[in-house]
Order: C-alpha cells, then sequence, then structure tokens
C-alpha cells in the first residue's frame, strides 16, 4: 500500500499536473495546426506555385510552417515564451 501512497503525492504534486495539461494542450494545438495548415495554407501555396502535390519537399513545407505557427503561438502567450 505504500507504493500505491506515495503515486498519489506524487501525482498531487502541482508540476505533475501543469506537464499533463501542458502536454494535452499541446496536442490539441498541433492537430490544430494541421488542420490549418493542410486545409488552408497548402492550398494557397499549391495556387501560388502552379499546384500539383510536391511528395517529400510538400511534407517538409506543411511541417515547417506548422512549426512557425506553432513558435508564433507559443511566443504569443503572456508569460510563456521559452522560444
Amino acid at each position: 500500500m505504500g507504493m500505491v501512497s506515495e503515486f498519489k503525492e506524487f501525482i498531487a504534486k502541482g508540476n505533475v499536473l501543469d506537464l499533463a495539461v501542458a502536454v494535452v494542450i499541446g496536442a490539441a494545438f498541433g492537430r490544430i495546426v494541421t488542420a490549418l495548415v493542410d486545409g488552408i495554407v497548402m492550398p494557397l501555396v499549391s495556387l501560388v506555385t502552379g499546384g500539383g502535390t510536391a511528395g517529400f519537399w510538400g511534407s517538409i513545407a506543411v511541417a515547417f510552417v506548422g512549426a512557425v505557427i506553432l513558435i508564433f503561438i507559443v511566443r504569443a502567450l503572456p508569460g510563456r515564451s521559452p522560444v
């Protein structure tokens, strides 16, 4: 029983809960940004560049644009700018 009570005490600490919330929020933002890039940004880029799929380089472009958007979101958060 000692191990269970120690685990409950560890989980009750604020840092663990903050980390769990941050992971969930980060995953949600990642999905939102991926949908935004796939559904809006890349079709606009495709129109500008003449259409077609770019294959491997298109995947890199999607990842890069998504990362840039996430960086701007993180920097916009008050008091939470690790980047």
